[in-house]
């Protein structure tokens, strides 16, 4: 009898969590009712069981925060860009980034910002991202590939590469090969691969199955791009004295700040279509 009751009770909780979420999905936003999308944002990310329905939750806050700046809320559209923040609770980077643009809408979150942003650029996942490049361009695929399949260390590198200005398709095209193994190089990665003595003289013989004299890497092209990855991920570029090497590697450009845009971008929200009715955007009441 136990047994029962208590299965009866699951089945109750799970249905009205159902119709929590059913109902909550119902719920319209408009541009008129600013504040409707900082609420229903929140009481979404609670609810999400699903990554669609995560990034509902996401695009509805993510639409809050331009529709509250347009009407120079800036109270109102920073809280949407911290619930927003909460809401990437499992990428921190993207977290810091959400926290530096609230702090940007509204500084008066100083306090916040100083206590709730998550310090990025020391943590482990930062650190095998940059591992995982070193192992790639110095032909140890395998270990480099079991460090790649980490989602967090992906996304690592992956944003961090666009942040410097590359290509998702420059990326998995300079990576692939590596992680995979598809272009073996014999020598793994050593420009000078073996040593010949002639007349008591050592000749070192110079590789010529790859293109780049460190790593193996297709072109010194790419072997900087994932030199400058790397050393952003290590935060390297700060700490860098040699003016030479800070210049090769691109660290003296000016920084990427985070703005509106870029977080609409990266939401792949449309502010053209601040309607939402039943799960759907519309342009029109």
């Amino acid at each position: 009898m136990n047994t029962l009751r208590f299965i009866s009770f699951v089945v109750l909780a799970l249905s009205v969590l159902g119709m929590s979420a059913q109902s909550t999905l119902d719920r319209s936003a408009r541009p008129d009712q600013p504040r409707v999308y900082l609420e229903l944002g929140e009481q979404l990310a609670e609810l999400a069981q699903s990554e669609q329905d995560r990034e509902l939750a996401r695009a509805v806050l993510g639409m809050g925060v331009v529709i509250n700046h347009q009407r120079n809320d800036t109270s109102a559209a920073a809280s949407c860009c911290v619930a927003l923040a909460w809401a990437f609770s499992d990428d921190p980077i993207m977290q810091a980034r959400l926290w530096d643009l609230a702090l940007l809408i509204d500084p008066s979150r100083y306090t916040q910002w100083a206590q709730y942003r998550p310090a990025t650029s020391t943590t482990d996942a930062m650190e095998d991202a940059a591992e995982c490049l070193r192992l790639a361009r110095n032909a140890d695929g395998d270990g480099a590939m079991n460090l790649y399949r980490r989602p967090e260390v992906r996304a690592i590198i992956e944003q961090t590469a666009q942040e410097l200005g590359y290509t998702r398709d420059e990326l998995n095209h300079a990576l692939t090969p590596m992680l995979e193994g598809i272009s073996r190089d014999p020598c793994r990665g050593n420009y000078f691969h073996r040593g010949d003595v002639e007349n008591g003289e050592s000749i070192r013989q110079v590789c010529t199955s790859h293109g780049a004299p460190l790593g193996t890497t297709q072109s010194t092209q790419t072997l900087v791009m994932l030199l400058r990855i790397e050393s952003a991920c290590l935060n390297a570029n700060e700490s860098m004295g040699d003016w030479g090497c800070a210049s090769m590697l691109g660290s003296t450009a000016p920084m990427r700040p985070v703005s509106i845009e870029w977080m609409i971008k990266e939401l792949g929200i449309d502010p053209e279509r601040p309607y939402l009715r039943n799960g759907v955007w519309s342009s029109t009441p």
